[in-house]
């Protein structure tokens, strides 16, 4: 089925706001008279900021203190702003955040601090109040930006979601709870076209306003969530995930590392945390000072060990059993990590029946 896409009109909307801003900046207004020029762009905006015409819309800015005034869009009774933006800089505000990728790939950043990768069709609910900022990682990314109000969540939104949903309880918990471990939601892939048709069409109807237009924005964004939480039900490590801070997640990251060591790929792990591969091998670099490769290999060489001095394997089955193939690459592994042969370290064990320690620090 092929979706209509309306993000056209949120990219002229999304390139107003950024000439006004510049307006803002610099109190020059100049730049708004050639964006009305153009008769599609005058109609637009008309629309979109309720002018009754492109000059009247000029003159609003004369007064440096109105931009902030006439960027308040009323949307369906309550204030939603959509943003169609490259990049946006840490910014805090009482609303709830919805960011979703819906074309390449952008970061996320939470708090100054935490770093989240969304692919495409993935999103990123963030409770109110919560600093954030957000950047495309290509020119051809695109990312919508949805920040709605507390009053339309609670008695707008909610009421329509399913109540039975093992999830919903969750998604309200991270957005109204003030005191949530972690105050997000990542949301994994969940059908970019269908989700982009869904919230570019609340912004049409929102923009055009036909007959009964609150009730079909409000349906398109109850669609919307609808299919997060749906999305949210199939990640089944998320309650545990929404819970933990960042140390707390760089070691689950660093336990499944040791737990799956024997043909774990970097590309294994990066979908199994929603991390872009790329991105994953530069946190793992920065967290810890070690790329995958070093902490696959410490991962493989400690299992190594532990089958030497608890089971009776032959040393070419605990090579294979942690991954390598290779008879003299793996005996140059683990000489180089514990200092002796395997055989030699096995044999250190049954003699002072206790575990050697490797000295090496990869």
């Amino acid at each position: 089925m092929d979706y209509p896409d309306y993000t056209d009109l949120l990219e002229k909307i999304t390139y107003v706001e950024g000439i006004l801003r510049m307006a803002e900046k610099y109190g020059d207004p100049l730049p708004l008279e050639a964006v009305i020029r153009d008769p599609e762009m005058e109609e637009v905006i008309k629309k979109f900021y309720h002018f009754s015409d492109g000059r009247a819309f000029c003159e609003a800015f004369e007064n440096a203190e109105n931009f902030h005034d006439v960027l308040n869009v009323q949307f369906a009774g309550e204030k939603l702003l959509f943003h169609l933006r490259k990049h946006r800089g840490e910014h805090v505000l009482p609303n709830t955040h919805v960011i979703f990728c819906s074309r390449g790939g952008c970061v996320v950043r939470i708090k100054g601090q935490q770093e989240l990768y969304l692919n495409e069709g993935e999103a990123c609910v963030i409770a109110p109040g919560v600093s954030h900022a957000y950047f495309n990682l290509s020119e051809t990314a695109r990312v919508i930006h949805l920040a709605i109000t507390a009053s339309f969540m609670s008695t707008v939104l909610f009421p329509r979601l399913p109540q039975t949903h093992p999830c919903t309880q969750l998604f309200h918990n991270v957005i109204f709870d003030h005191d949530a471990a972690v105050p997000y939601i990542f949301v994994s892939k969940s059908f970019p076209e269908e989700m982009t048709y869904f919230l570019t069409s609340a912004f049409y109807y929102y923009l055009y306003r036909p007959a009964m237009y609150e009730e079909i924005v409000n349906s398109f964004l109850v669609l919307f969530f609808s299919y997060q939480l749906q999305a949210i039900g199939g990640q089944t490590d998320l309650p545990e995930s929404v819970k933990l801070s960042p140390e707390q997640t760089l070691q689950m990251i660093l336990d499944y590392i040791t737990g799956n060591c024997r043909s774990l790929t970097l590309k294994q792990l990066a979908d199994k945390f929603h991390f872009n591969v790329t991105y994953l091998s530069l946190y793992l670099k920065k967290n810890t000072g070690k790329t995958f490769t070093a902490l696959l290999q410490h991962a493989r060489m400690e299992k190594a060990a532990e089958l030497l001095i608890d089971t009776t394997l032959s040393v070419t089955s605990v090579a294979d059993a942690v991954g390598y193939q290779n008879m003299n690459y793996f005996y140059s592994l683990f000489k180089k990590t514990m200092s002796c042969t395997p055989a030699e370290y096995r044999n250190q064990y049954l003699h002072s029946e206790q575990r050697v320690v490797g000295q090496e620090q990869i």
